[in-house]
Order: structure tokens, then sequence, then C-alpha cells
């Protein structure tokens, strides 16, 4: 499975329409609204099939660097804990680990 993290705004109408159409409970007009509220999106793929996506942000609550999740959609599948967990736990981890290199940097 291949997880790919990158800026929201750079989604195309044809990533869009992907997700719209993966067949999970968000139209386009769900889908094209989070792309303008939300700073980043996740994909998991197995092979060329999208398996799932998710927009999110990272922001500070309490002072405490925090990942917020936003819509989240994975396609039921045989792996569909796979795709789920790949989505969450990669991302996670890259998370952290830009974390501890800002946190380096001071």
């Amino acid at each position: 499975m291949k997880v790919v993290t990158r800026d929201a705004s750079a989604l195309t109408d044809a990533d869009l329409d992907e997700f719209a159409s993966m067949g999970g409970a968000f139209d386009i007009g769900a889908v094209s609204k989070a792309k303008d509220q939300w700073v980043l999106a996740t994909t998991a793929r197995e092979g060329n099939t999208l398996v799932g996506f998710m927009f999110l942000t990272l922001e500070r609550l309490g002072g405490t660097p925090c990942v917020v999740m936003g819509l989240l959609s994975v396609k039921r599948i045989a792996k569909v804990n796979v795709a789920k967990g790949g989505v969450l736990i990669v991302h996670g981890w890259t998370m952290a680990e830009s974390l501890a290199k800002l946190g380096k940097k001071k």
C-alpha cells in the first residue's frame, strides 16, 4: 500500500472526482468543500486503485501540536483495516518525524 500526503490546494479536479467516485459517502460537493477547508490531503492506494483518503490539518491545541482529521473515507475492500491503518499510521509517522525535525531546529 502506498500512502501519500500533500497540500490540499494542489488537488486537481480529477483527484476530487476520483475521491467522490470511490464509493464512499461523500459526493463531489463535500469533497470540493473539504479541499477548501483543510490544509493537507492523504491518499492510500493499493496498486493504482484509490482505497482511502483523508483531509487534515496541523494545529496547536492547548499548546500541544496535533493532527486534526477531517473528512475520511476508506473503500470497502478485503483489506479495509490495512487501508484505514495505512492512512492513519503512515501519516502519523510522517508527522512525528516532521515534528521531531522542527524541535531539533530550535
